[in-house]
């Protein structure tokens, strides 16, 4: 099979999972054919003639493509050339990491919920990385994605190189585990994402505010890119007003990301939406409590008090009680990291992976739409 994958020009500070999914899926795509990447404009006001070069670049290759590939986070820009592709037809597809259209509010969120419904039923494919992205497109949209799971590395490359799993969650439920390493007397809190309020670093140092009222002290190391400014400085200020220990790390190597989470006690992730919730399981990866919200994705990765805690979304004071639990109790950390950890082996490997990829290649190779 022969695809295209088309996507928008990323800032290298900005690339999130979802790219490096998509980055991953067309590397494999041409591990077993060919599979060229066409880059698109990232300028609204270019897009319809952003679209005609492409449409004419993939005109000019009739024949060459079997597949061509979208990523619907874009849908309001690629819609035209998507119509124009599947009424010509040749087949689409498209990867849907999250539905957009919940991040607005009023006719906002109509507009971006039917503009998306318009795109992800003009192509052929949709390519759902989670289980809760799947059951979104089929109860809103009423469509039955193609699921290629994201693949994590196995546990034991990541979190310790060199002892095998079994030693590792054997450690996980010893006095000596990570749920132990307290090595201050303040609980260190890690937040690892991008900074923006989709995230929820704002309700997180709201929390560490409500503890240190209740006399628990903590402080909170921070790894991630600002991606609203406005949003940022408003967290600084509650910051500056409530005294609290916040370190700004910017964006790390992912050898410091496991620096810093071998270090930690409590993974804080208030998110408001996740497509999938890799922090979450990058965190268990290392043995890492976790807290976070019980949103979108959040009840698919966590199973309440026993391999991380979730709360009401937007609740801070439940958020603070939650931290307060962890870092107070011992033996809730120990059994809490311990199940984190199982259910890091259980995740989806990169062999889970090809074989879902398989069935792409198969569907894309099916002929015309």
């Amino acid at each position: 099979m022969h695809a295209a994958f088309i996507h928008q020009r990323i800032p290298k500070e900005s690339v999130t999972g979802a790219h490096a999914y998509d980055a991953l899926l067309a590397r494999e795509l041409d591990s077993v054919g060919v599979c060229e990447i066409m880059e698109a404009g990232s300028r609204k006001f270019s897009a319809p003639l952003s679209n005609l070069r492409l449409w004419r670049r993939l005109r000019g290759k009739s024949g060459k493509y079997d597949l061509v590939i979208f990523n619907s986070s874009k849908f309001l820009y690629f819609l035209p050339l998507a119509l124009i592709l599947r009424l010509s037809g040749v087949r689409t597809a498209a990867t849907h990491h999250l539905p957009i259209y919940k991040e607005f509010r009023g006719l906002k969120r109509l507009i971006y919920r039917l503009g998306e419904a318009a795109f992800l039923r003009s192509v052929k494919i949709v390519i759902s990385p989670s289980p809760y992205i799947s059951e979104e497109l089929k109860s809103c949209y009423g469509i039955t994605p193609l699921y290629i799971p994201i693949p994590f590395s196995p546990v034991q490359e990541i979190s310790a190189p060199g002892i095998s799993a079994p030693e590792i969650l054997s450690s996980a439920e010893s006095d000596s585990s990570p749920a132990e390493r307290m090595v201050n007397k303040a609980g260190r809190l890690l937040y690892t994402a991008t900074i923006e309020p989709r995230k929820g670093l704002l309700d997180a140092v709201k929390a560490m505010a409500v503890m240190k009222r209740h006399g628990v002290e903590c402080r909170l190391d921070v790894a991630g890119t600002v991606r609203n400014k406005k949003y940022f400085e408003e967290v600084k200020r509650v910051i500056a007003a409530e005294g609290l220990e916040v370190r700004f790390l910017g964006q790390l190597t992912q050898r410091e990301l496991g620096a810093l989470r071998r270090k930690a006690d409590v993974f804080l992730f208030p998110t408001y939406g996740e497509g999938y919730g890799m922090a979450l399981c990058e965190a268990m990866q290392y043995g890492l409590p976790t807290v976070s919200y019980d949103n979108t994705s959040i009840p698919y990765l966590i199973k309440n008090n026993v391999n991380g805690i979730y709360v009401p979304t937007g609740d801070i004071d439940a958020l603070a009680e939650a931290n307060e639990r962890l870092l107070s109790d011992p033996a809730l950390r120990r059994r809490i990291a311990a199940g984190a950890f199982r259910s890091a082996l259980a995740l989806p490997g990169i062999a889970d992976f090809r074989r879902a990829l398989q069935q792409l290649i198969v569907r894309g190779s099916e002929g015309s739409c």
